[in-house]
């Protein structure tokens, strides 16, 4: 039964070959981009999974007004200020941390290299359950400085160095308290568009505070691509609910200086954060094709 259309199929490819062939190869691109597409996809929304808290973690982002200047919509990055504001305003939220990533000058015993550094708020630990292959997790804000293993080997040359010295900035002296299995790829750690942003170390905010001599509580002036502020929501709270909680407080505290150049706060779950410059640059895949 099946012998006669498939026989006069091949024939009507065979008399017009032109036509056949550009349905094929159209056919075939299609389902090529149709297929990495959805990998991509796939691969955005399993971000971050090895963190155990990672669908109760939200970022805060500014989204800039149209008359702004800048060249992108929204970036997932506030005002380190409104850090203290939101852990005293909005006591549906378990924890506020904040990182600032700065490149330091290390030295130590085996010379001096450029390092990136995130200098993280008491509580980055507990929102991040990092593994440990030497050493232990802090408690609140412990001094010291966490590196990871590639990071140890490469400028130590072995893996277990906690406790070795090291200056950080060529002006405070920090121990290594602790030495972290890499972070995977598809976190949001490393795979950030900025360049040489990779999770390699972090410290207390604390030390950050005495190196460059900021307020303890946070700038209201910098706004630094690489800075971030995680909110822990607590239970199962409503995305929407903890967006009107941001909200409040954005609009009592927002500085007078950003009025008319950031337009609102956005809270976005922690898988969106490589998503956020995606759609911003006007490519919503997720919701399109999700």
């Amino acid at each position: 039964m099946l012998v006669n259309p498939i026989a006069y199929a091949l024939r009507q490819l065979q008399r017009n070959r032109l036509y056949a062939g550009i349905n094929v190869v159209g056919l075939t691109l299609g389902l090529t981009v149709f297929i990495l597409t959805r990998l991509i996809i796939a691969y955005e929304l399993n971000h971050d999974h090895m963190f155990d808290k990672r669908d109760r973690i939200y970022t805060v982002g500014s989204v800039f007004a149209p008359g702004s200047g800048e060249p992108i919509r929204e970036y997932p990055n506030i005002r380190l200020g409104f850090g203290p504001v939101f852990d005293r305003e909005i006591e549906a939220v378990e924890r506020v941390v904040r990182t600032a990533f700065r490149r330091q000058v290390i030295e130590s015993n085996q010379g001096a290299f450029h390092l990136g550094v995130r200098f993280v708020d008491p509580g980055f630990e507990d929102l991040f359950n990092f593994h440990y292959l030497f050493g232990g997790p802090g408690n609140g804000d412990s001094p010291g400085l966490v590196i990871t293993e590639s990071t140890a080997l490469t400028y130590f040359g072995r893996s277990d160095v906690v406790g070795e010295q090291v200056l950080l900035d060529r002006r405070l002296r920090i121990a290594i308290r602790g030495v972290i299995a890499d972070v995977a790829a598809d976190s949001h750690f490393n795979s950030s568009l900025m360049p040489n942003t990779t999770l390699t170390a972090f410290a207390p905010m604390a030390a950050l505070v005495e190196l460059d001599g900021i307020p303890p509580q946070g700038e209201w002036d910098t706004l630094e691509p690489t800075d971030m502020t995680y909110l822990l929501a607590a239970g199962s709270m409503d995305a929407q609910v903890l967006q009107s909680l941001v909200d409040g407080v954005a609009s009592r505290y927002m500085p007078e200086h950003d009025i008319g150049y950031i337009e609102r706060l956005a809270v976005r779950p922690l898988i969106e954060v490589n998503t956020v410059v995606w759609r911003s640059l006007g490519f919503p895949v997720i919701e399109t094709v999700g």
